[in-house]
């Protein structure tokens, strides 16, 4: 297996939207939908804060009677109605999120389904579930997710600012610059878990690769006592997975931390310099107990938004990956003009054909044979002589290095891939049964056989007497 290069992260925050957009696209009504929901979300977080001045001010402050009578309900009402956007909200992410995730599975299974035999050669079980699924399910639970948040934080920052300065612009400086300072750390952050992130998605791949193998080779294993080498394996994978897993937090868990001190120092520094505002007359207590409640609701989101850029950075690497993936054409594919092979008439031949797996290492050499449309050949050889990929060159599971293989006087290049593979019926060295039933597997290559085409094939590989009983 050839080891796969880690992704660099060069893609803009807006970029990986657009390259999502041909499967967000047949669901924009309801992406929009879900994110405009997001912004009376977030824009709501102000409203205690804004009603807690009247309150306090008339209640706390004068002693008197004549408190706000609609703020408590003020504040149950559009606290309800807060969670009842956030109902719609994940309902709509979850369901354009899951209708994305299955569109792009769908066409990456097809993809897949198309890949050139080399690809599985060269890349393993692991990576290949990691790259086709585990990646469509990292992306997609973090592609609305991410923007959702982004919007709603967004407005609701937006909405607890404007409090802040309708309270004290003084204040609200203050604020903000802390705010500010919090989130520098993030920049240097991105560079530093970039690759431990790649090596990470690299590491997952190996454990798959190793439930993969423990499933497809149990008999191999167990008849060659490998247990302890396959655990062993498993285990090495694991510890490497543990030391990435600590690295990361060492590289991230300090921004949690670092931001409750900052916020702190920002919210300690509002208090002192905020109490000399209302000693000298210039805010009222209602102004400030408003605008700390404000500040509060400000700076929680920040001092856990570590572990948010983490999530992020993490999903944006998917779609990279993704991209990648649906970037990629097989090498192996009809040209355009291809014309159908309706059958073998005269004969097959090999001109000078030349094959070699890795470049520089010659497997075939000039191999010349012709073969007469109703004859029978076989091929003999040592084990490894080539012969497998000789005849694997026929279908096309791999194209000649050099040469030439003729069908009828056509290089078979000239040939629509399905019909040249329709007219071929190949015994592999390994047998392969799909899950489902016999009757299924026999159906899969010809499903419009008729019951006694079905009966047929049964008794001429020896299997009528077995389904029979």
């Amino acid at each position: 297996m050839s080891k796969e290069e880690p992704i660099e992260l060069k893609m803009k925050f807006h970029e990986h939207y657009e390259m999502m957009w041909p499967f967000i696209k047949p669901y924009l009504f309801r992406a929009i939908l879900a994110v405009l929901v997001s912004v009376p979300i977030g824009a709501l977080d102000s409203v205690i804060a804004l009603s807690l001045k009247p309150y306090m001010d008339v209640v706390l402050v004068e002693k008197s009677e004549r408190s706000p009578i609609y703020i408590p309900f003020l504040i149950i009402a559009f606290t309800s109605l807060q969670g009842a956007l956030n109902y719609i909200a994940t309902y709509l992410n979850t369901w354009v999120g899951m209708h994305i995730n299955q569109d792009l599975k769908r066409h990456l299974f097809k993809k897949l389904m198309r890949m050139e035999t080399a690809y599985f050669d060269t890349h393993s079980s692991g990576t290949v579930l990691q790259r086709f699924a585990a990646d469509c399910d990292t992306a997609c639970g973090g592609l609305l997710d991410n923007l959702r948040t982004f919007i709603s934080k967004f407005f609701s920052s937006f909405s607890l600012v404007c409090v802040l300065i309708y309270n004290s612009w003084q204040l609200a400086i203050i604020a903000v610059a802390v705010m500010f300072l919090a989130l520098l750390p993030l920049s240097t952050v991105k560079r530093r878990i970039k690759k431990t992130i790649q090596k990470s998605v690299q590491e997952a791949t190996k454990i798959y690769t190793n439930y993969n193998e423990a499933y497809s080779g149990n008999k191999t294993i167990a008849g060659y006592n490998l247990q302890d080498y396959m655990y062993q394996k498993f285990d090495d994978a694991l510890k490497v997975m543990f030391k990435l897993g600590i690295k990361m937090v060492q590289k991230t868990a300090w921004m949690t931390p670092l931001m409750h001190v900052v916020v702190s120092a920002g919210i300690g520094a509002v208090i002192w310099y905020g109490s000399s505002l209302i000693v000298n007359g210039k805010i009222s207590p209602g102004n400030f107990v408003s605008f700390i409640t404000a500040l509060i609701l400000l700076y929680t989101p920040v001092k856990s938004i570590g572990k948010s850029f983490n999530n992020v950075q993490v999903s944006f690497l998917a779609i990279e990956r993704l991209v990648e993936i649906l970037n990629t054409e097989p090498k192996i594919r009809d040209k355009e003009g291809a014309v159908v092979l309706d059958r073998i008439h005269k004969d097959i031949e090999f001109k000078d054909v030349c094959f070699e797996y890795n470049e520089g290492v010659p497997v075939l050499k000039n191999v010349n044979i012709k073969v007469k449309a109703g004859s029978n050949i076989a091929i003999v050889g040592n084990s490894g002589g080539g012969k497998t990929t000789l005849v694997n060159l026929l279908p096309r599971f791999y194209d000649v290095s050099s040469g030439a293989i003729f069908i009828d006087g056509r290089d078979i290049r000239d040939y629509t891939l399905q019909s040249l593979r329709d007219n071929m019926s190949v015994v592999f060295q390994d047998n392969f049964l799909f899950s489902g039933s016999i009757r299924e597997n026999i159906l899969s290559g010809r499903p419009d056989a008729t019951e006694d085409d079905l009966w047929r094939v049964l008794k001429l590989v020896y299997l009528e007497d077995f389904v029979k009983g």
